[in-house]
């Protein structure tokens, strides 16, 4: 498992490209999960960023799928979602933890946005090797950057498709 970043680490390299930092007020919140429902409330979170403060820092996720998913540097975060979401992140929410909610697959440390040339609007998450093409909706689900995607050679796509994200 990838650890998770430093925020202050991430901070830096955010106020190094020029970006607002992530705002975070220092709260000592009662962590307690209530399960019934399924993970994260029965998807209520779906889409959204979950801040976490740890002794080792502080760690940002996506919510997808009812599980958590670890974005792994402030550079993905940055390839993936650009900085409409920063504002968005969700800080300790008091009523769950997220040592008791389940992981999905951590975000890969290459993890970016890709398009092939002759169909600019299909945009694709590159992702452990594999390229999942993004549904449109789900582009406003997750609040994914279409900006940030880079172009990609059709025969590097082709080889290597992973699932859709819907």
């Amino acid at each position: 498992m990838l650890k998770p970043f430093l925020l202050t680490v991430a901070l830096c390299a955010v106020s190094v490209l020029g970006c607002t930092t992530l705002a975070a007020e220092d709260h000592d919140h009662d962590r307690h999960v209530d399960l019934v429902g399924g993970p994260f409330g029965d998807f209520e979170h779906e889409g959204d960023l979950v801040g976490e403060r740890t002794h080792d820092g502080e760690a940002v996720y996506l919510i997808r799928g009812g599980t958590k998913h670890l974005i792994p540097s402030p550079e993905v975060y940055h390839a993936l979602f650009g900085d409409k979401k920063q504002e968005k992140v969700i800080w300790d929410h008091p009523h769950f933890s997220m040592h008791e909610e389940p992981d999905g697959e951590d975000f890969s440390k290459e993890a970016y946005l890709a398009f092939v040339s002759n169909h600019p609007d299909e945009i694709y998450l590159y992702n452990h090797h594999k390229f999942h093409r993004i549904h449109h909706e789900a582009m406003g689900k997750y609040q994914f950057d279409a900006d940030k995607a880079v172009e990609v050679h059709h025969h590097e796509l082709d080889d290597n498709l992973g699932d859709d994200i819907h």
